[in-house]
């Protein structure tokens, strides 16, 4: 499914969405992502390994993207 960006989604409707690209929802509005360059993945990886390292042992866990977060419940009305 292609969202049409003039159209405002919900949290339920936004999962339901199938295909390969990535979109955010801001206040229920989709954008599509863009790929990553090279460069940007490169430092990704660094702060994730460093920050894995950090948090070794700890309650705490680094993760990389494609990761699905819901700051509120505002976001999924």
């Amino acid at each position: 499914m292609k969202p049409d960006p003039t159209k405002r989604y919900t949290w339920d409707e936004y999962r339901r969405w199938e295909g390969d690209d990535r979109w955010e929802l801001i206040d229920g509005q989709p954008f599509l992502m863009a790929g990553a360059s090279v460069l940007h993945q490169a430092v990704v990886g660094e702060i994730f390994y460093q920050l894995r390292r950090h948090f070794e042992g700890a309650p705490c866990r680094a993760f990389t993207a494609p990761l699905e977060v819901k700051f509120s419940e505002r976001d999924g009305a």
